[in-house]
């Protein structure tokens, strides 16, 4: 989806780990950081999770995957935006994940 395109040049302003520059740890977290931010508001806005979504868990995908994508060091609150983001992201996909694997019978 194209609003990646006029999102990540913003991130990649105020985390230059996703340039490859600083602490190989660092550059690690914030690289799966955005990959998660960027994968979850990209379902929430395509309406597609492992499988169609409905439109609350859209909202809530979009919404978590903002606050991933929410630099954590400009602000007092950013690194808690950061790990409700995650959190968020995470139930969602486990929730997707035993969706997935109870409508296709898979033990």
């Amino acid at each position: 989806i194209g609003w990646t395109a006029y999102f990540i040049p913003f991130v990649f302003v105020y985390e230059p780990g996703l340039l490859l520059r600083g602490d190989t740890s660092k550059i690690i977290i914030i690289i799966i950081i955005a990959t998660a931010g960027v994968y979850s508001v990209t379902s929430g806005l395509s309406g597609w999770f492992l499988g169609k979504i409905d439109f609350a868990r859209r909202t809530l995908l979009v919404l978590g995957g903002l606050a991933l994508l929410f630099p954590a060091h400009t602000t007092t609150f950013g690194l808690t935006l950061n790990v409700l983001g995650g959190i968020l992201f995470v139930v969602l996909l486990i929730e997707a994940l035993l969706t997935w694997k109870m409508s296709n019978h898979i033990n």
